[in-house]
């Protein structure tokens, strides 16, 4: 278990974390170290525990529109994949009328 430090609104914050997880923690810090400075900068100073639920909440709505446009894209990918399989299974089905109108070709020739 390691430990890191990561700075939010001026405050050092003592955090545990896995072995090898300490620059991916420092960076998720920096990120809510920016947010904060956005909050702080709008609305002026505020409480530590108050900069804290509105920081959270900033971070989930931006984290519900990413899931809301990962959603649509999903769902894009499904109509595309749909498409694909039509268009794939229309190709077989021509491919099979064209062969059944070869061989019916051939045997008028042979009559």
């Amino acid at each position: 278990m390691s430990k890191t430090t990561i700075h939010i609104n001026g405050r050092p914050y003592h955090v545990a974390c896995d072995d090898g997880q300490e620059d991916s923690l420092i960076h998720l810090g920096r990120y809510m170290d920016k947010q904060a400075k956005k909050l702080v900068g709008a609305v002026g100073q505020i409480s530590e525990p108050l900069l804290l639920v509105m920081m959270g909440l900033m971070i989930s709505d931006e984290l519900s529109d990413v899931r809301s446009e990962l959603k649509k894209l999903k769902s894009m990918a499904g109509l595309n994949e749909n498409a694909e399989n039509a268009e794939n299974e229309s190709i077989d089905l021509i491919n099979s009328i064209s062969e059944r109108i070869e061989a019916i070709s051939e045997r008028l020739e042979n009559i």
